[in-house]
């Protein structure tokens, strides 16, 4: 039997099977499977999670930033107050190291102020008063009486002045605060400081910083 003499059904059928084949552009939409469905809730619930973090690990590495320039700015600083306390004295020194000292206590107070940040709180220093007693070059029993004796203050000998690290200074005073003895130049006073300690300070530096009291106790 040729193609020709196929029944005229067969043509209805095949024409209404050609209509309603689906269109190549529309493929049908595959269904996923359970477990790709389990996967893709996950990665959403993972990205929601991650949204609302967000937030607050930027406060909390913020809140961390602030903590530790704070304490860079105080440790600075306390560095450059220490150093100061020893060269302060020395003010009138011409000695390279004593130079190159102020050097880097300028230096350590500008990191101190270009780490500041907000949060970082100004403080000043209580007022306090302190006694004194200058070192004349020729009142070394005064100067013993006044910080404990012979053990505590002594004038340096020429020969002690040769074998010194500062031929200039005259005399040197024991600041048991920090287990160390310190050189004195004359003209210097010796500041008996809140702890008990004695240090000397140069007479511009004493005038600069404390005032005297007109009744002291």
């Amino acid at each position: 039997m040729s193609m020709d003499d196929r029944p005229k059904h067969l043509d209805a059928l095949l024409a209404h099977v050609a209509d309603n084949l689906p269109d190549e552009a529309e493929a049908p939409t595959p269904i996923a499977s359970p477990a790709q469905t389990l996967a893709d809730q996950e990665e959403q619930s993972t990205a929601r999670a991650r949204a609302l973090l967000a937030p607050i690990e930027a406060k909390v590495r913020e809140a961390k930033d602030r903590e530790r320039d704070k304490h860079r700015t105080t440790v600075l600083l306390e560095a450059a107050d220490e150093l100061d306390r020893y060269v302060g004295p020395q003010s009138s020194s011409t000695d390279p190291a004593v130079e190159g000292a102020r050097l880097v206590i300028r230096e350590l107070r500008r990191m101190a102020g270009a780490s500041a940040v907000a949060g970082v709180v100004r403080y000043r220093k209580r007022p306090i008063e302190v006694d004194t007693i200058q070192w004349t070059g020729d009142n070394e029993s005064a100067v013993q009486a006044f910080v404990g004796g012979p053990s505590h203050f002594y004038a340096l000998s020429p020969e002690d002045r040769e074998g010194s690290d500062d031929p200039e200074a005259t005399a040197t005073v024991y600041d048991k605060l920090h287990s160390t003895w310190v050189l004195v130049y004359t003209g210097q006073h010796i500041v008996r400081g809140v702890k008990g300690e004695f240090y000397p300070i140069a007479e511009d530096v004493l005038a600069e910083t404390y005032e005297p009291v007109s009744d002291p106790s």
